[in-house]
């Protein structure tokens, strides 16, 4: 079994996740960096997810982007442990990855964004207990960016509007970031000056295998897929709009909702009709 080290120095709780591990082989034959993580803080998170995200904010806060990155790459690689659990991990990776690489570029260029990651808000249905969540969320004045982040791996095709064609199935990608973005207008339709044209819709998709996009170029245009190759590229593009669709409220307003409810309120909503 191939495991990067520095894969298994991220997760201090990664017998929970790996289980033991006899012998480790670099991926690419080299040292990497070793760092701790609060072992009682990670173990104190019931899932993988959770466990996930904090162990890889540990280490983009203690060792930096560069290292962060290259573990993210490697995950993204590597198929090392079989687990019902995988996926869930995967899906954390791409989405923090994609989170951490928008900080950056905030800081690097000083930006008056702001990044909401994994937002819980009211189902555009406005039922009482009803949410919806949404992947990553970047808030500027000039432009509303609503990520839907996928980790499928495999070979994939992007059809349609925005679906992802895969050997197992299809998934409408577009329906459910529509979802999403009736969900969040609602919310913020005060703050919109232009109607919804200050609101994009992007595709990130982290993970192995084929990406082959054959949709016609105005679904291109209309909802860009992206990946760790053109995430920059896109966000430079932001830093070029000039007009602005949003008042200068909305960013306070989306902050007001990310403290509303929790994935907690979201998941008793998915598990509503369970026994």
């Amino acid at each position: 079994m191939n495991v990067p080290r520095v894969i298994l120095e991220v997760q201090s709780y990664r017998k929970d996740v790996v289980g033991d591990v006899e012998e480790v082989i670099y991926q690419d034959g080299e040292e990497v960096e070793i760092f701790q993580t609060d072992l009682e803080l990670a173990q104190s998170y019931e899932s993988v997810k959770e466990r996930t995200n904090y162990a890889l904010l540990q280490l983009y806060e203690q060792k930096g982007y560069d290292l962060f990155k290259k573990t993210c790459l490697n995950m993204k690689g590597n198929s090392w442990f079989n687990t019902s659990d995988y996926s869930t991990f995967k899906g954390e990776c791409a989405e923090v990855f994609l989170y951490v690489t928008i900080l950056e570029f905030i800081e690097k260029f000083n930006l008056p964004w702001y990044a909401f990651l994994s937002l819980v808000i009211p189902h555009r249905d406005g039922i009482e207990g009803h949410t919806t969540e949404i992947d990553l969320v970047l808030v500027s004045e000039e432009m509303i960016t609503v990520f839907e982040s996928k980790s499928y791996g495999g070979d994939k095709t992007i059809k349609d509007v925005c679906s992802i064609v895969r050997k197992n199935g299809t998934k409408d990608i577009y329906g459910q970031n529509a979802l999403h973005c009736e969900s969040l207008l609602k919310q913020i339709a005060d703050f919109n000056i232009n109607d919804q044209r200050g609101m994009k819709s992007v595709l990130f998709s982290f993970a192995e295998g084929s990406l082959d996009d054959v949709r016609d170029p105005q679904y291109k245009k209309f909802m860009p897929v992206l990946t760790e190759d053109n995430v920059l590229q896109y966000l430079t593009s932001l830093t070029k709009l000039k007009n602005k669709y949003w008042k200068s409220g909305v960013v306070d307003k989306v902050s007001q909702l990310s403290k509303m409810l929790t994935a907690e309120d979201h998941m008793a909503y998915i598990n509503r009709n369970k026994k």
